[in-house]
Protein backbone atom coordinates (compact mmCIF):
# COMPACT_ATOMS: atom_id res chain seq x y z
CA UNK A 1 0.00 0.00 0.00
CA UNK A 2 2.55 2.60 -1.08
CA UNK A 3 1.38 6.20 -1.85
CA UNK A 4 2.12 7.73 -4.95
CA UNK A 5 5.45 9.87 -5.17
CA UNK A 6 5.62 12.23 -7.82
CA UNK A 7 9.26 13.82 -8.05
CA UNK A 8 7.98 17.18 -8.33
CA UNK A 9 4.81 19.62 -6.55
CA UNK A 10 2.34 20.86 -9.20
CA UNK A 11 1.58 24.79 -8.94
CA UNK A 12 -1.83 24.66 -7.78
CA UNK A 13 -4.08 27.17 -9.21
CA UNK A 14 -7.69 27.46 -9.95
CA UNK A 15 -7.01 26.00 -13.09
CA UNK A 16 -4.90 23.32 -12.21
CA UNK A 17 -8.10 22.11 -9.45
CA UNK A 18 -10.11 22.83 -11.92
CA UNK A 19 -8.70 20.20 -14.45
CA UNK A 20 -8.07 18.03 -11.58
CA UNK A 21 -11.70 17.45 -10.28
CA UNK A 22 -12.61 17.19 -14.43
CA UNK A 23 -10.13 14.01 -14.58
CA UNK A 24 -11.33 12.64 -11.15
CA UNK A 25 -14.87 12.68 -12.38
CA UNK A 26 -14.35 11.46 -15.87
CA UNK A 27 -11.78 8.01 -14.53
CA UNK A 28 -13.33 5.52 -12.08
CA UNK A 29 -10.26 4.97 -10.45
CA UNK A 30 -9.02 7.50 -8.03
CA UNK A 31 -6.10 9.60 -9.92
CA UNK A 32 -2.64 10.01 -8.97
CA UNK A 33 -1.71 13.40 -7.30
CA UNK A 34 1.55 14.94 -5.92
CA UNK A 35 2.09 13.46 -2.41
CA UNK A 36 2.54 17.70 -1.81
CA UNK A 37 -0.86 18.22 -2.47
CA UNK A 38 -2.49 19.24 0.36
CA UNK A 39 0.36 21.92 1.31
CA UNK A 40 0.43 23.13 -1.92
CA UNK A 41 -3.61 23.47 -1.78
CA UNK A 42 -2.88 25.19 1.61
CA UNK A 43 0.07 27.42 0.01
CA UNK A 44 -2.23 28.53 -3.23
CA UNK A 45 -5.01 29.61 -0.35
CA UNK A 46 -2.98 31.48 2.13
CA UNK A 47 -2.06 33.34 -1.07
CA UNK A 48 -5.18 34.29 -2.21
CA UNK A 49 -6.37 35.12 1.38
CA UNK A 50 -3.38 37.21 1.72
CA UNK A 51 -4.38 39.32 -1.38
CA UNK A 52 -7.84 39.54 -0.43
CA UNK A 53 -6.67 41.39 3.01
CA UNK A 54 -4.25 43.26 1.54
CA UNK A 55 -6.79 44.66 -1.23
CA UNK A 56 -9.37 44.98 1.45
CA UNK A 57 -6.93 47.22 3.39
CA UNK A 58 -5.62 49.41 0.67
CA UNK A 59 -8.89 49.13 -1.27
CA UNK A 60 -11.00 52.02 -2.32
CA UNK A 61 -14.50 52.19 -3.06
CA UNK A 62 -13.70 52.01 -6.70
CA UNK A 63 -12.17 48.67 -6.00
CA UNK A 64 -15.27 46.85 -5.00
CA UNK A 65 -15.75 45.29 -8.02
CA UNK A 66 -12.47 43.26 -7.61
CA UNK A 67 -12.82 42.66 -3.81
CA UNK A 68 -16.30 41.04 -4.75
CA UNK A 69 -14.40 39.10 -7.29
CA UNK A 70 -11.87 37.91 -5.68
CA UNK A 71 -14.04 36.94 -2.79
CA UNK A 72 -16.16 34.97 -5.45
CA UNK A 73 -12.96 33.33 -6.58
CA UNK A 74 -12.11 32.04 -3.39
CA UNK A 75 -15.66 31.22 -2.52
CA UNK A 76 -15.34 28.96 -6.12
CA UNK A 77 -12.22 27.01 -5.03
CA UNK A 78 -13.22 26.53 -1.81
CA UNK A 79 -16.53 24.32 -3.67
CA UNK A 80 -13.65 23.05 -6.19
CA UNK A 81 -11.32 21.76 -3.25
CA UNK A 82 -14.63 20.26 -1.39
CA UNK A 83 -16.09 18.44 -4.83
CA UNK A 84 -13.00 16.99 -5.27
CA UNK A 85 -12.30 15.61 -1.66
CA UNK A 86 -15.79 14.19 -1.94
CA UNK A 87 -15.33 12.64 -5.52
CA UNK A 88 -12.25 10.71 -4.24
CA UNK A 89 -13.50 9.82 -0.42
CA UNK A 90 -16.49 7.75 -2.39
CA UNK A 91 -14.10 6.39 -4.56
CA UNK A 92 -12.07 5.44 -1.50
CA UNK A 93 -15.11 4.00 0.25
CA UNK A 94 -15.98 1.83 -2.89
CA UNK A 95 -12.74 0.14 -3.10
CA UNK A 96 -12.70 -0.43 0.93
CA UNK A 97 -16.02 -1.99 0.17
CA UNK A 98 -15.25 -4.02 -2.46
CA UNK A 99 -11.85 -5.04 -0.70
CA UNK A 100 -14.46 -6.12 2.18
CA UNK A 101 -16.54 -8.12 0.01
CA UNK A 102 -14.47 -9.90 -2.57
CA UNK A 103 -11.03 -9.77 -0.37
CA UNK A 104 -9.51 -9.49 -3.87
CA UNK A 105 -6.05 -8.68 -4.50
CA UNK A 106 -6.02 -6.73 -7.34
CA UNK A 107 -7.70 -3.80 -5.56
CA UNK A 108 -4.84 -1.09 -5.44
CA UNK A 109 -4.06 2.36 -3.59
CA UNK A 110 -1.24 3.13 -5.18
CA UNK A 111 -2.68 6.51 -6.42
CA UNK A 112 -4.08 7.20 -2.97
CA UNK A 113 -2.30 10.18 -0.41
CA UNK A 114 -0.97 9.11 2.76
CA UNK A 115 -3.99 10.55 4.47
CA UNK A 116 -6.42 8.58 2.14
CA UNK A 117 -4.40 5.16 3.19
CA UNK A 118 -5.67 6.01 6.58
CA UNK A 119 -8.79 6.55 5.86
CA UNK A 120 -9.14 3.66 3.52
CA UNK A 121 -7.46 1.60 6.16
CA UNK A 122 -9.61 2.36 8.78
CA UNK A 123 -13.07 1.67 6.71
CA UNK A 124 -12.05 -1.40 5.50
CA UNK A 125 -11.59 -2.75 9.06
CA UNK A 126 -14.98 -1.23 9.98
CA UNK A 127 -16.75 -3.08 7.03
CA UNK A 128 -14.56 -6.03 7.65
CA UNK A 129 -15.25 -6.40 11.37
CA UNK A 130 -19.55 -5.83 10.88
CA UNK A 131 -18.87 -7.79 7.72
CA UNK A 132 -17.88 -10.73 10.08
CA UNK A 133 -19.68 -10.20 12.98
CA UNK A 134 -23.21 -9.71 11.48
CA UNK A 135 -23.15 -11.06 8.09
CA UNK A 136 -20.80 -14.61 9.05
CA UNK A 137 -22.34 -15.11 11.78
CA UNK A 138 -25.96 -14.94 10.87
CA UNK A 139 -24.66 -17.35 8.00
CA UNK A 140 -23.52 -19.56 10.83
CA UNK A 141 -26.95 -19.79 12.83
CA UNK A 142 -25.38 -17.44 15.60
CA UNK A 143 -26.90 -13.79 16.89
CA UNK A 144 -24.48 -11.08 15.04
CA UNK A 145 -22.04 -9.80 17.76
CA UNK A 146 -19.59 -6.92 16.81
CA UNK A 147 -16.07 -6.51 17.80
CA UNK A 148 -13.91 -3.69 16.80
CA UNK A 149 -10.43 -2.78 16.35
CA UNK A 150 -10.04 -0.86 19.34
CA UNK A 151 -11.78 -4.02 21.80
CA UNK A 152 -15.44 -2.27 21.93
CA UNK A 153 -18.33 -4.41 21.63
CA UNK A 154 -21.56 -3.73 20.18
Amino acid sequence: MEANTPESAVNITYETLFDLLRVEKSRDEVQELSVTFYPDVISYLKKKHEILKRKEHESDIRDADSLRQLRIQIENVHKLIKSLFERREKKIVDMAMNKSRTNSGIITTQNLLPEEIVFYTRVLSLLDATRDGILRRLLNLQLPSLVFDDGSHE
